[in-house]
């Protein structure tokens, strides 16, 4: 009799366990959901916070300068005097523009503008804006760039701006749309030597497609402004800084919940620096001291994986991000424009 009881103790002890266990598993999987939701949707869906940086922790990334209040007011300066250089360069080439639309791989119209050169050009500057942003976040580097006799193609990234798509990839999908753009410049002019300039997102862009097998080689030069290591070292370090969170758990529920809903996997793609070893295109490499956003010591890991001769490094002390064009304006185009002349 004892042993009868005893084994429906057992039984019902075994039971318990896995009504626990399965309990313990639903909770984990729901959770998981919700936070990597949240996460997914914050950062990947714009104007869904992640376009929001106040507050972030007070505490930088290792190897980040915290930014003057000097500087600030030299960018401010800089940028009001750039607003309105646009406003003209934009009234001079209101003729010279021409609206653009292509289809991405996968069925998204994507939408953004030629600027013409008066005079015929061959040469070309492809302008790839970054996060949250759209294409008139280029223009003040694009009047820069056209003043220097180079017609422009500036677009909106995938779900930003005017063009389609629901979530924004950081360069994962991005990388094929610009090889799309790059395929569409070369039909209508095929003679085109271009130069692509990516900041934020768009560097991070730029030099993932600088790896693939279909980049064109009509790309003579790669401008890299701000651009990351990876898309998981940015969110590990914005996670902290703006939630004061470690990557795990919250970034791991993110990085699931993105495989079925994003249709990326934030574990293994988003590698900048896999795109940059495959890399034949001279590169310049542009980072500010006090990037909190991408922060500066990755653009020295950038630097040293790309595999060829042909590259160079301009760091600008205090500038924080895609702020250097406009803390040192002056040694910032010098730079550019040099090393763009000596691959034309």
């Amino acid at each position: 009799m004892k042993r009868k009881e005893n084994r429906v103790k057992k039984h019902f002890t075994k039971k318990k366990i896995g009504i626990i266990l399965s309990i313990l598993l639903a909770l984990i999987i729901l959770t998981t959901i919700f936070v990597g939701n949240y996460f997914v949707n914050y950062a990947l869906v714009p104007n869904s916070g992640g376009e929001n940086r106040d507050p972030v922790a007070d505490v930088l990334p290792s190897g980040v300068e915290r930014k003057k209040e000097t500087t600030e007011q030299i960018i401010t300066e800089t940028k009001k005097n750039e607003d309105q250089l646009v406003d003209e360069w934009l009234r001079d080439t209101k003729n010279l523009k021409e609206e653009i639309e292509i289809t991405s791989y996968d069925d998204l119209t994507l939408r953004g503008h030629l600027f013409y050169q008066k005079e015929f050009s061959d040469n070309w500057a492809v302008l790839v804006h970054g996060y949250q942003v759209s294409e008139e976040n280029m223009y003040p580097i694009a009047h820069h760039y056209y003043e220097k006799g180079y017609n422009v193609l500036s677009y909106d990234q995938r779900s930003l701006g005017k063009s389609e798509g629901k979530y924004l990839t950081m360069g994962i999908k991005e990388k094929y749309d610009l090889i799309s753009w790059l395929e569409e410049l070369l039909n209508r002019h095929p003679q085109a030597h271009i130069v692509t300039h990516g900041q934020s997102m768009g560097a991070g862009t730029v030099l993932m497609a600088s790896g693939l097998d279909d980049f064109p080689e009509e790309v003579i030069a790669i401008i890299s402004d701000s651009g990351y290591t990876s898309i998981w070292d940015v969110f590990e370090s914005e996670l902290y800084q703006r939630f004061q969170l470690p990557a795990f758990p919250a970034l791991y529920m993110a990085g699931v919940v993105a495989i079925p809903q994003v249709g990326i996997n934030l574990f293994n793609d988003g590698i900048t620096t896999d795109g940059i070893e495959k890399s034949k295109t001279p590169t310049l490499f542009i980072h500010g001291t006090a990037d909190d956003f991408v922060p500066s010591p990755m653009v020295y890991e950038l630097f040293d994986i790309h595999p060829t001769n042909e590259k160079e490094t301009l760091i600008i002390d205090g500038a924080g991000h895609t702020e250097s064009k406009f803390l040192e304006p002056e040694l910032f185009y010098q730079t550019v424009f040099s090393f763009i002349d000596q691959y034309k």
